[in-house]
């Protein structure tokens, strides 16, 4: 199995871009705010402005290339190329035949319900390529500036010692037992990043950025977490008769759903680990407000398979005004 820990330049740079555009909340540094004007005139209604760059957009400029990792600056825009093609079409078929060794993963994960999710909000098709399209000239012209920054942090980063004190396989085998289901993809990748002050954000099936600010430490945390978090499986939920309308019509609640799910199981887990756990201490919980689902959660019996599971707790919280 490929080591736990790695790193990828669009990663970095796309976060570097978001601060200097001043799109990154309080870590922005606002050097570009003529482009940032530009940007925000043109997806400010799709919540892609300052002071924090969200909505369906952000999924789509740094999330799906962050993924893919683009080598070049030319191959970067092909994938923003491929980013128009999942607009129009509301299909990851493009980025399977474009990308095929890099995309293996993607129907476990990008499911229907998560196409939709994103294309559904993105009214003015048009406008939203041509957002996309000033974006990548952007990244494109901060490619080659950022790059001594970035060597600078490789050479300072220990990522031989990040990889010898974090195993991704100690943590699926833990959830397997628990969960008593398997990890439905081919490794996990903790992808850390200089820019961001992420604990773990989701590029796809199985890498989360995270901000190498925290420490070995909080990364552990992290791994257990979103290790967890992936062994629920998005596509067995979207393709099982319990779920799949829920999936579909509001993923949102199944996706806190399992974040809950993985906060309520995750003490057994790190016991198991030998790391020391504090529900004070979990940002995941707290960070989401997680707290009264987990509550209920453990007033639940185990006695469904995890869908069914799903679907009943989801009922129960829609009913007590929890999602």
């Amino acid at each position: 199995m490929p080591d736990a820990v790695t790193y990828h330049y669009y990663v970095s740079l796309c976060f570097c871009g978001l601060k200097r555009l001043g799109f990154a909340g309080s870590e922005s540094t606002n050097e570009d705010q003529s482009v940032a004007r530009e940007l925000a005139e043109m997806g400010g209604a799709f919540d892609f402005k300052p002071p924090l760059a969200g909505g369906p957009i952000f999924s789509l400029v740094y999330q799906i290339p962050g993924y893919l990792n683009p080598h070049d600056e030319t191959e970067m825009l092909r994938i923003f190329d491929g980013v128009h093609q999942l607009i129009k079409t509301k299909s990851i078929e493009h980025f399977q035949r474009e990308f095929p060794d890099r995309t293996i993963e993607w129907e476990k994960w990008f499911t229907g319900p998560w196409v939709n999710a994103i294309c559904d909000h993105l009214q003015g098709k048009t406008q939203v390529c041509h957002l996309i399209d000033r974006f990548g000239e952007y990244m494109e012209g901060l490619w080659p500036k950022y790059s001594s920054e970035f060597c600078r942090w490789q050479d300072e980063f220990f990522l031989d010692q990040w990889n010898s004190q974090l195993s991704s396989e100690e943590v699926m085998d833990a959830w397997e037992h628990v969960l008593q289901t398997s990890y439905p993809y081919r490794n996990f990748s903790l992808v850390v990043c200089p820019e961001t002050p992420s604990l773990a954000s989701s590029l796809g099936p199985e890498k989360v950025v995270f901000g190498d600010r925290h420490g070995l430490k909080v990364a552990a945390r992290s791994l257990v977490h979103e290790v967890g978090v992936r062994m629920i499986g998005l596509h067995r939920l979207a393709r099982h008769e319990a779920t799949s309308d829920i999936m579909a019509e509001n993923l949102q609640a199944i996706l806190r759903l399992i974040e809950a799910e993985i906060c309520y199981r995750k003490p057994q887990v790190m016991d198991m680990l030998d790391l020391e756990y504090d529900s004070f201490d979990d940002r995941f919980l707290s960070g989401m407000q997680l707290e009264e689902l987990v509550h209920m959660r453990s007033e639940i019996c185990e006695k469904d398979s995890i869908p069914a599971h799903f679907a009943r707790w989801y009922r129960r919280a829609k009913e007590a005004g929890l999602l």
